[in-house]
């Protein structure tokens, strides 16, 4: 089989990591199939003009300085969108195979299947040329612009309600990884299009350098000995007062015990936001309990997580069943605590505990009874569980790519 896969919109660290899941996967059960990323060498200059436009045009939403901040971080090259270099350096994989240029044109879209012979284009999350004839499967994430309306302008909805019918309407299938994805789809344009989604179950599994054991790296961090993480955006629905409110409930008999928080700090939707938090975490008294660490290398945040008493995800949304950070968690064997929401009851996993959305109370009695309680996974199950993860996963993208 020979299978390309559009990288220009996934370069940033998550879709670094799925782009990565399902090229390492496919490799793992089907060594002999070649795999080529298609990449567009001027989107990057591309995109950072359209969302500099997009950036000026929200001046009235998000006022003068939160619109400077973004168009002089988009311009410096410190807003975490990567080039191609960084993509190829965040997983091993991506160093044994190709990468191929292409301004996504039906010409030369339809040269590269010529040249390459390929089978499919997979995972394309945005619509291909309707002049293209080659095979091609598209990917959804999600359609948080439909659920939480006020996080977006009516620009940027009408933009993905259009990508996604386009998807929908010209692709061979289109791929989403939960159930509660697929059915938000069908809701929001058309039970026509039910047989032609398709959910690609999600099969977390490490990479290896994971599994090394860094505890000295970690020494700048100044970590506490107890710990809980939250490894996500600050962003609202994310709901990190929750957790906040649990951590304050339980701090009077376990004082000793911290939340630590990874990820970007701003939401350029809600710029104040991350003040706010930190004003809450302040009437608390738990400025000392609750520490920020901002962006850090994913491996540093790995290394965080095997030491952490479990991982908290308090949201009220997500994409997929637990965000990256609980199947990450999942991976590795580390225990986590998740908000009960629809999608994340997805997860079928002995290491994930539920507890009420939004509720602190509830969080606070989950929190406290796995602090008192041991749990470390072996080293070997954690590789023979990813390993049957990954056989998983490709045997369903294959039978999906057979389908067509």
């Amino acid at each position: 089989m020979r299978i390309a896969i559009p990288i220009s919109s996934y370069m940033w660290a998550g879709g670094a990591e799925l782009i990565g899941n399902f090229t390492t996967a496919i490799k793992h059960e089907y060594p002999e199939s070649e795999i080529f990323l298609l990449h567009n060498s001027s989107n990057k200059f591309t995109s950072k003009i359209i969302r500099i436009i997009y950036s000026i045009l929200l001046i009235f939403k998000l006022g003068p300085l939160a619109v400077f901040k973004d168009v002089n971080s988009i311009i410096m090259g410190t807003d975490n969108i990567f080039s191609l270099n960084d993509f190829i350096r965040q997983d091993e994989i991506f160093q044994k195979v190709d990468v191929v240029e292409t301004d996504f044109s039906s010409e030369s879209l339809n040269s590269i299947r010529d040249k390459y012979r390929l089978d499919v284009i997979f995972g394309a999350s945005y619509p291909l040329p309707k002049e293209y004839s080659g095979k091609w499967i598209g990917y959804i994430t999600d359609i948080q612009h439909r659920r939480f309306k006020n996080n977006f302008t009516w620009m940027e909805r009408l933009r993905r309600d259009y990508i996604f019918s386009q998807i929908l309407k010209h692709s061979g299938v289109a791929c989403v990884n939960s159930f509660d994805v697929k059915n938000d789809l069908v809701n929001y344009y058309g039970a026509e299009y039910s047989d032609k989604i398709r959910v690609l179950p999600v099969c977390p599994f490490p990479r290896k350098q994971w599994l090394i054991d860094e505890s000295d790296m970690l020494a700048k961090y100044k970590l506490p000995k107890k710990y809980f993480l939250i490894s996500s955006q600050l962003w609202v629905h994310k709901s990190h007062i929750t957790a906040f409110r649990a951590l304050k409930q339980i701090s009077k008999k376990h004082n000793d015990v911290y939340i630590l928080c990874t990820g970007d700090t701003n939401d350029y939707r809600n710029p104040a936001y991350f003040g706010y938090l930190k004003d809450q975490v302040k009437s608390m008294g738990l400025t000392d309990k609750i520490l920020f660490l901002g962006l850090i290398p994913k491996n540093d945040q790995i290394q965080i997580m095997r030491k952490s008493i479990a991982v908290l995800q308090p949201s009220i949304f997500e994409g997929g069943p637990g965000g990256g950070a609980v199947q990450n968690a999942i991976a590795l064997g580390v225990r986590s605590i998740v908000a009960d929401i629809p999608i994340n009851r997805e997860i079928k996993d002995p290491t994930v505990t539920y507890f009420t959305a939004e509720s602190y109370s509830d969080l606070a009695k989950k929190m406290n009874d796995l602090i008192g309680s041991a749990y470390v996974a072996s080293k070997a199950s954690v590789i023979k569980k990813g390993s049957d993860m990954k056989t998983i996963l490709a045997r369903n993208i294959m039978k999906t790519i057979k389908e067509l």
